[in-house]
C-alpha cells in the first residue's frame, strides 16, 4: 500500500508558502471532479482554501491573504476579479480599491505626489473582501452606483486617512474644486 504524500495535520512547505493540511477529499466519482482535492490553511495569513491536490507541489495554489497589490492590498476572497473594461460591479470595485491604495503605497516616482505622502488607508480597508463589503456605507455611495466616474475621497473631512468614515462619493469637479482649494489656498 503506497504511503500518502500529504497527511492530515502536517504542515508542507510550498511555491507560494507553508500550508497545514487540515482535510483530504477523496476522489469523487462527479464529472469535474476527479482529482483529489484538500482543504489547506496557509499557515502565515490563516487564509483556508479547498485545492487540487496536484496543484499544490505546482504552487498553482494561491493565498488571497498575500499583499500583492502595492505591498498592502490583498484579495482576501475567493471571487474571480474580471478583466479591464469589463462592465461589472466587481472589476468597478476592484479598480476603485486598487487605486486608492495606489495614491497611498504605489511608487513615490510614479505616482509623484506629494499631498499623498502622509495619506494612508484604513488596514482593514488593505482586504478587497472588507472594502467591497462595506462599500455601501460610504457616503454617496447611491451616486457612485449611478456614475462610476464618482471619486472617493477623504479630504471633504480634512482626513489623512481613507476609511468608511472619512470618505464620500463626490463629482469629478467637486474633487477638482477641492484639490484646488487645498493646494493653493491651504483650506
Amino acid at each position: 500500500m503506497a504511503k500518502a504524500k500529504y497527511i492530515v495535520g502536517n504542515e508542507y512547505d510550498t511555491p507560494q508558502g507553508k500550508i497545514k493540511i487540515l482535510e483530504i477529499i477523496p476522489k469523487s466519482n462527479l464529472p469535474g471532479h476527479s482529482n483529489r482535492r484538500a482543504v489547506i490553511r496557509f499557515v502565515k495569513s490563516g487564509w483556508v482554501a479547498n485545492v487540487q491536490m496536484s496543484n499544490i507541489p505546482l504552487g498553482k495554489i494561491k493565498d488571497k491573504r498575500k499583499p500583492t497589490v502595492y505591498g498592502v492590498g490583498y484579495i482576501d476572497t475567493s471571487l474571480k476579479i474580471p478583466k479591464r473594461n469589463t462592465n461589472s460591479y466587481i472589476r468597478t470595485a476592484y479598480d476603485l480599491w486598487a487605486n486608492m491604495l495606489k495614491r497611498c503605497y504605489g511608487d513615490k516616482a510614479s505616482r509623484n505626489w506629494k499631498y499623498y505622502n502622509d495619506v494612508t488607508v484604513d488596514k482593514r480597508w488593505h482586504s478587497f473582501r472588507h472594502f467591497i463589503s462595506t462599500l455601501h456605507m460610504v457616503k454617496g455611495y447611491d451616486k457612485w452606483l449611478k456614475d462610476s466616474s464618482m471619486h472617493l475621497d477623504k479630504d471633504l473631512n480634512k482626513s489623512k486617512v481613507y476609511d468608511i468614515n472619512s470618505c464620500v462619493f463626490m463629482s469629478a469637479a467637486d474633487n477638482a474644486k477641492l484639490a484646488c482649494l487645498k493646494r493653493w489656498h491651504g483650506r
